[in-house]
């Protein structure tokens, strides 16, 4: 075949194909080209055993085909790239230029239209010149240059080199892959008024590719900012199908051009894509969280968008758990080097990365279990990690560990009290500005950072000898700043500061220091607080230490003794505040550390007798089962032997499993000792048995018809018109005496139980990861076999909490807050149907109360702790509960205002309780029926959750019934009203003692009290 005749023009008709493609056409697509433009490459197969030498200079080629010989009519020649000839049989002779390397390859074509073969294999000729790396890339294309003429744009640059030759050039338009070129120039088409980048990038016959070269932007407009970074991308969202995930997101948008994306996997760089979508595989059965970050021509990159995790969540708990602590913390310090490693965390939704501390102050974020990083030479230093999730929630932090080992421990001394504190604060257009600054402290080790006291309460940490901040009004206020350092040793307060200086001054305390004690001798203490402005400040102190006094000594001091014994030996701390008799406002509180030791001679320790603890008088049925606890203490701490002087008949008297100073007697009493009958124990010291005590109990046993109240039942009153009526339950009830009576009545007269005790966080979980449940399990077991509804209280309270919850560290409290939240409710969300999640989270003056928990986390505490309970109680109702909000004032107010903006945020919140602990003369309820009324407008549910009326002197049971039913008529008036609960239901187990506030008697007879809640429910 003459490819000539083929035609018109005379040139090869490869040639002339490849003439007619557009020349912007890579040209490793070429032959992709012409199979979409109608020609088959099928026919012809790719010619093998291609072959050559070069000898001078003479190239001689020759190659083998497999396919049929009546389908080849021909062979096209290329060198490096280009057409070289076209030959009819397998081998082809040329010239070329002595001692220059050569790349060649083959193209079979026959048929009729013509097809043509895949390109032969390429040889590099003579191998001689062939380099041994065949991985070097062309140079980078250097001085791009280029104009815009109309829509036409002309580009030049100097030619790349390479060890075999460059084959030519890819080039970028706005970072896309726009075109190859076989030159160092191109020429082609853009939009009017539109601004472009490109940048030019080599290629070789080994398929190297160079570096790209400068960008080059036209029209040039002149000097710009290249560092602004592109928007942040938005609205990423993401679908799962099978294994493949597909990402989608809003594109962002830049000065100059967005010139692609990179996406993360796990906080992990994945790709890079210029599209707004990407498909990727994931493991079905695993959480994988992607984010997405936009760079542009100049390397700026944009802030990560929000991240998504796939497959999708569907367990709200799923997002809000904390990753687990990380163990094993181990490194070591190499001159100035530090390398760290540990076991890695864990998360439901994977751990996104860990936070390093280092003398408890952050220094660094890292993506894996290891870290290296430097530190100054011959200086010790603590390290701690905490681990975190793609969701925002922490770890606890892992265990210290001190650096370089073989060091000293961690040490004892604290830091010299910071000295010279001045400060300023400047009123700029009605905003206060407080400015405060004070001498360096010094420490054996280091100082690691100040805390700042603003009127006696922790305001903030900080790392330097300075502070600044805003208040609310110009004053006056008091300042203090206490230094720590890395073994959280704490100085003692500086002196105190006044803004502005003038004013009233917080008083001090002279002589109120921390002291060692031997046990054994008295001693005792005066409390001096003192006031610069010359005044006598007020006086109160918080808790004593057991068997401590003290005595006012009616001069503006108070005297502490004590007589410490062998218990005693430890640390107690005692607080004491000071405040300002013109302003109570201004106050100062102190707290120190009695150390009590034991002497070198003991024997100077007294030995005082045993005694018993008080035991009350009881009323019981006969036929009930009696569980009575008698409790022999003894001051030294021994255990003092105790006995029952005469058991009744049948009645055991056995040690309490969790105390061995407490002995149960258990006994069923029948008709026989109807009556008064007296029960006789003696202790007797455990080292001197000359030592004893001896005390008498009353037993009054009557027959069970005396226990038979009026008229019906409250509970199937309340019943008989949909409404719940409940109490709150005395802790372990039916280990008192008279248990099985409280049972009884309880079980038929409430159809709702409130856990008054037995879920307290001080009693359920008093130490880490120590939980009581048999006084909350017990309750549910009860509540279960009398089918009563349970209300759980509370989840979230300021007090009643374990010490080691208050002295808990302040960044760890949320992760302790939602552990406990999730222990209680999983372990009972199939029981109680009613939580009272936060409790009593105001002041009376509608300010949030600074517990613990509004210290770790302000007052979003709130929020979280809702959305935590919601987590693992999709059913039950969530409750905010809280005392004197039921009449008009600035906490109901406030307790309002918070209703709003948690319903406002979408906080999964239910209603309301209204602690109605009132006094027999208590006539606010037009106020509590308006208040009951704004917040169901609200579209909460109220309950009336503690209701008592305390006897006050003079009044009568008849106007304590009248309160009690005013308070039950206001709630069921109001339909979102859903319970009314009393708390307790028996004088003889009431919180207010003495006050004889509910609405049975100490012998269980009812008061007038009762008969008024049973006509209240009768007439509805």
């Amino acid at each position: 075949m003459n490819i000539k005749n083929d035609s018109e023009d005379g040139k090869p008709l490869l040639t002339k194909l490849i003439l007619k493609m557009p020349k912007t056409l890579p040209l490793l697509t070429l032959f992709g080209t012409l199979l979409h433009q109608g020609i088959a490459l099928a026919a012809p197969e790719q010619p093998s055993n291609f072959e050559g030498q070069v000898t001078d200079t003479v190239v001689t080629l020759d190659w083998a085909d497999a396919s049929p010989e009546d389908t080849v009519d021909g062979y096209n020649v290329y060198r490096n790239n280009q057409y070289l000839s076209t030959v009819f049989e397998s081998e082809y002779t040329g010239t070329v230029e002595a001692n220059t390397l050569y790349t060649f390859s083959v193209v079979a074509f026959g048929g009729d239209p013509t097809e043509f073969s895949i390109t032969s294999e390429k040889l590099s000729l003579p191998e001689s010149l062939v380099p041994t790396d065949l991985t070097i890339p062309p140079t980078q294309p250097q001085d791009l240059s280029g104009t815009i003429d109309g829509n036409t744009v002309e580009l030049t640059w100097t030619a790349s080199t390479d060890d075999e030759s460059v084959q030519g050039y890819n080039i970028y338009e706005n970072n896309r892959y726009l075109t190859t070129v076989l030159e160092p120039a191109y020429t082609g088409f853009v939009e009017t008024d539109a601004s472009y980048t490109w940048s030019i990038v080599a290629f070789d016959v080994r398929t190297n590719f160079s570096q790209a070269s400068d960008s080059l932007t036209l029209p040039d407009t002149g000097p710009i900012d290249t560092t602004i970074p592109p928007s942040t991308p938005t609205g990423l969202t993401g679908t799962v199908v099978g294994s493949n995930a597909t990402l989608t997101w809003t594109e962002a948008t830049d000065d100059r051009g967005v010139a692609g994306y990179n996406v993360y996997r796990d906080n992990q760089y994945l790709t890079t894509v210029f599209s707004t979508t990407h498909a990727v595989a994931i493991n079905a059965d695993e959480f994988t969280n992607f984010s997405i970050v936009a760079f542009d021509f100049d390397g700026n990159f944009s802030s990560s968008s929000d991240s998504i995790t796939l497959p999708e969540i569907t367990d709200p708990a799923a997002l809000l758990e904390p990753p687990t602590q990380p163990g094993e913390l181990a490194g070591n310090i190499t001159g100035t080097t530090v390398n760290l490693n540990w076991t890695a965390s864990t998360d439901n939704l994977g751990v996104a990365g860990y936070n390093v501390y280092r003398n408890n102050q952050y220094i660094s974020t890292v993506f894996s279990n290891a870290y290296t990083g430097t530190v100054e030479s011959d200086l010790f230093y603590s390290f701690y990690i905490v681990a975190f999730d793609h969701n925002g929630n922490f770890s606890a932090p892992s265990s210290a560990l001190r650096l370089p080992e073989g060091g000293p421990g961690p040490s004892t001394e604290a830091p010299s009290i910071p000295v010279n504190l001045t400060g300023s604060l400047t009123d700029n257009d009605g905003e206060f500005t407080v400015s405060l600054s004070w001498d360096a402290s010094t420490d054996d080790e280091a100082v690691a950072g100040y805390n700042i006291y603003q009127n006696n309460n922790y305001l903030t940490t900080v790392n330097t000898e300075s502070y600044q901040g805003t208040v609310d009004s110009e004053g006056p206020y008091s300042y203090f700043v206490v230094a720590f350092d890395i073994p959280r040793n704490f100085s003692a307060p500086s002196q105190r500061l006044s803004l502005p200086d003038e004013g009233n001054q917080a008083p001090y305390f002279d002589g109120f220091e921390d002291q060692t004690l031997f046990a054994g001798p008295v001693w005792e203490l005066i409390v001096r607080p003192l006031d610069s402005d010359g005044d006598i400040p007020g006086l109160f102190g918080g808790t004593l230490p057991l068997g401590m006094q003290s005595i006012d000594n009616f001069d503006g001091t108070r005297t502490l003794r004590w007589q410490p014994l062998q218990p005693a030996i430890g640390e107690h701390q005692i607080t004491m505040t000071a405040f300002d008799n013109a302003d109570p406002t201004i106050s100062t509180t102190r707290t120190i550390t009695l150390t009590v030791v034991m002497p070198d001679d003991p024997s100077i320790i007294p030995n005082p007798g045993p005694t018993i603890d008080a035991i009350g008088q009881y009323s019981v049925r006969y036929g009930d089962n009696v569980v009575m606890r008698v409790k022999a203490v003894d001051a030294n701490g021994t255990t003092p032997h105790l006995e029952i002087l005469n058991p009744p008949e049948g009645s055991t008297f056995e040690t309490f499993p969790l105390d061995d100073r407490v002995r149960v007697l258990r006994w069923t009493p029948d008709a026989s000792y109807l009556g008064v009958q007296e029960l006789h124990f003696k202790a007797t010291d455990a080292d001197d048995d000359s030592l004893t005590f001896e005390s008498t109990v009353e037993l009054t046993i009557n027959d069970p018809s005396n226990y038979v109240l009026p008229g019906e039942r409250l509970r199937v009153l309340a019943e008989r018109i949909d409404f719940k009526f409940g109490y709150a339950s005395l802790l372990e009830w039916y280990e008192q005496p008279d248990g099985s009576l409280y049972g009884d009545i309880a079980a038929a007269e409430f159809n709702l139980v409130s856990t008054e005790n037995s879920m307290k966080w001080g009693y359920i979980n008093p130490e880490p990861d120590v939980y009581r449940w048999e006084g909350a399990d017990n309750l549910v077991s009860f509540a279960q076999e009398n089918n009563l509804e349970i209300h759980g209280h509370p989840l979230i309270w300021y007090t009643v909490l374990p010490p080691w919850i208050i002295n808990s560290e302040v960044e760890a409290r949320e992760a302790i807050m939602n552990t406990f939240i999730d222990t209680v409710v999983q372990r009972y969300n199939d029981n109680v149907t009613i939580w009272d999640v936060v409790n009593e989270a105001f002041e009376d003056d509608g300010t949030y109360r600074n517990s613990v928990w509004y210290e770790a986390m302000g007052e979003d505490y709130i929020r979280k702790a809702f959305v935590r309970a919601r987590a693992s109680a999709p059913t039950a109702q969530l409750l905010y509960n809280d005392y004197d909000v039921g009449m008009s004032g600035a906490k109901s107010d406030a307790m309002y205002e918070l209703m709003q903006e948690l319903l406002a945020s979408g906080t999964p919140i239910d209603g309301v309780g209204f602690q109605m602990h009132v006094k027999s003369d208590f006539d606010q309820l037009d106020e509590v029926a308006v208040n009951l009324q704004r917040f169901a407008d609200l579209g909460l549910d109220v309950y009336i959750t503690e209701l008592d009326v305390a006897m006050q002197e003079g009044d009568t049971q008849e106007q304590q019934a009248e309160v009690f039913a005013g308070v039950l008529s206001t709630c069921l008036a109001q339909p979102a009203c859903k319970a009314t609960q009393i708390w307790g239901f028996t004088d003889r187990y009431s919180w207010l003692n003495d006050a004889n506030a509910l609405i049975l008697t100490e012998d269980y007879q009812a008061k007038p009290a009762y008969e008024a809640l049973q006509g209240v429910l009768a007439n509805q």
